[in-house]
């Protein structure tokens, strides 16, 4: 499959509106000129005061082919590496109920920890990205 192929289905895939990853609120599927801060919080709950969002893209390919009943005729196959830019903002001033103990830092970092928790949760809940004509 060409890149842009599987960059559309992984990024279908990670939708926020359809992932439902925790926190997550804009997937880009490049890195854009500007981007709105206001995407960090699009999926939170109002005053919840930490969110995040994804800029995606790949970062490398590689193709291999492979023989299925002779030097001549086999199919290509072709690994994609993806990069997940993620940027994930706390405005927290005190501890969220259910973050931990301690610091409004240390219940930053165990919310940014439940976010990544939850995408990788969620991308290996589909080795297809949802589309496994392409992926």
């Amino acid at each position: 499959m060409s890149k842009l192929n599987v960059t559309d289905a992984v990024y279908q895939f990670l939708q926020p509106s359809v992932s439902n990853i925790t926190s997550l609120g804009k997937l880009y599927s490049a890195l854009p000129r500007i981007a709105s801060e206001a995407d960090l919080f699009t999926n939170t709950y109002p005053g919840l005061g930490y969110g995040a969002t994804i800029f995606m893209f790949i970062t490398s390919q590689t193709e291999q082919r492979i023989a299925l009943g002779g030097p001549v005729s086999g199919r290509k196959f072709r690994t994609y590496d993806l990069g997940l830019l993620m940027v994930f903002k706390s405005d927290m001033a005190t501890i969220t109920e259910g973050l931990g103990q301690g610091t409004p830092e240390e219940a930053a970092q165990a919310a940014f920890d439940t976010f990544v928790d939850s995408l990788l949760d969620y991308i290996e809940s589909n080795n297809t990205a949802g589309n496994p004509s392409v992926v």
